[in-house]
């Protein structure tokens, strides 16, 4: 009966739809029928909106509202940083900065009093030396020149960098879906990781669909954004952002130095004598690094001119694209999935507010994103003290 049940949906739900919850995926006829909705050409059915409300991420109460509802300040601050796609964000990347938000809501509430604000948070935000930022990095993270060299894989490297920014007070979360929802993976052409920044809980979000190199030059970027002082929306095209003057192009030279050093660099490629991709690919694989990163050291250091960068760029792209295509992300173990996606630090943080009375074990699940059966389980794996 639904099925021709109509309804009446305000023009201003209808314009808001249209104009921030479509997304690359929205199916043209989804388009065409909201368009028709507006100029009054058709009226909306129960089942229609239904059916929009699942497509579209939108709770099916929404539709029925007069006046399209208010962003929090935060997503609207978010919205006007300085990247290319800030402004038209996805369902899906809207959803994921919402709960991270919700999470460093609730852990700047719950550290402000005994540990304050973070010394370190923006104060390279008036230093204009890239040098200088690199020495602040360094310090503030504890990272020397060759940091992550003992690391047997990339993973390592990874997850060592990871355990720096927990140590400094820097919480980390990764995650290739929505929440727990399979059907809604995330873009990685829209993004490869954010930053919240925060004086007392900053905040890194990695996008997981990224491979495992992609993965550790965005948390190096992301962490030296939260130096500067300044949330990021880090997505593919700023990979290559190193000939402009902007910002993006700031924390990628930091990155770039911090995960492959120029005197350690030059050094090893001035010692191979294979061709130039050949040469590329080794380097790469002993920084455990992307490929594109290291022809971008190799452009710097007039190893390479721009013309032979940007060939390599865009074959590292296409083999990029080949390998992920070909490889599907599995399923995997549940808890070892939680332990990759959850913040240990914050997870502490929960067990000693839940020690402390201050948090009930229902809030701890909401936050978590566990239930009474798989919260003690998936704290035990991110504790290292198994999976049973």
């Amino acid at each position: 009966m639904s099925k021709s049940i109509k309804v009446a949906i305000s023009p201003n739900i209808i314009n808001w739809l249209l104009n921030t919850k479509l997304h690359d995926s929205t199916d043209n006829d989804t388009i065409m029928l909201l368009r028709a909705w507006l100029g009054g050409e058709k009226k909306p059915t129960l089942a229609q909106v239904r059916d929009l409300s699942r497509k579209l991420h939108v709770p099916f109460g929404v539709f029925f509202l007069e006046e399209a509802p208010q962003e929090s300040p935060a997503m609207t601050e978010f919205r006007t940083m300085d990247s290319a796609h800030a402004g038209n964000l996805s369902q899906d990347l809207q959803d994921t900065i919402m709960k991270m938000l919700q999470l460093q809501d609730w852990m700047r509430d719950e550290v402000r009093e005994n540990y304050g604000e973070l010394s370190f948070v923006g104060c390279c935000g008036n230093v204009t030396s890239t040098d200088r930022i690199i020495s602040v990095f360094r310090e503030v993270f504890q990272v020397s020149l060759e940091w992550h060299l003992n690391c047997k894989t990339a993973n390592d490297v990874f997850n060592l960098a990871r355990k720096k920014c927990n140590q400094a007070g820097i919480l980390v979360f990764m995650n290739g879906i929505v929440g727990q929802n399979n059907r809604r993976k995330l873009n990685l052409k829209e993004f490869r990781a954010f930053t919240l920044v925060d004086p007392v809980a900053p905040l890194i979000f990695i996008n997981a669909c990224d491979s495992m190199p992609g993965r550790i030059f965005s948390i190096l970027h992301e962490m030296t954004h939260i130096l500067l002082g300044c949330s990021n929306l880090y997505d593919e095209e700023e990979i290559h952002a190193d000939f402009s003057n902007s910002q993006e192009a700031i924390c990628n030279k930091v990155a770039a130095e911090i995960l492959v050093p120029d005197c350690l660099f030059r050094k090893l490629w001035q010692s191979r004598n294979e061709e130039v991709l050949e040469r590329i690919r080794y380097v790469s694989r002993f920084f455990k690094c992307s490929l594109t990163v290291v022809a971008r050291k190799a452009l710097s250091n007039d190893f390479i001119n721009k013309g032979q960068y940007n060939y390599f760029a865009q074959l590292f792209k296409e083999e990029a694209e080949k390998y992920s295509a070909k490889h599907k992300p599995s399923g995997g173990n549940y808890y070892a999935m939680q332990k990759s996606r959850l913040d240990p630090l914050l997870l502490e943080t929960v067990v000693r507010s839940i020690d402390e009375g201050k948090t009930s074990y229902t809030e701890a699940y909401r936050l978590t994103d566990t239930t009474r059966k798989t919260f003690d389980k998936v704290l035990a794996a991110v504790e290292g003290r198994g999976e049973q």
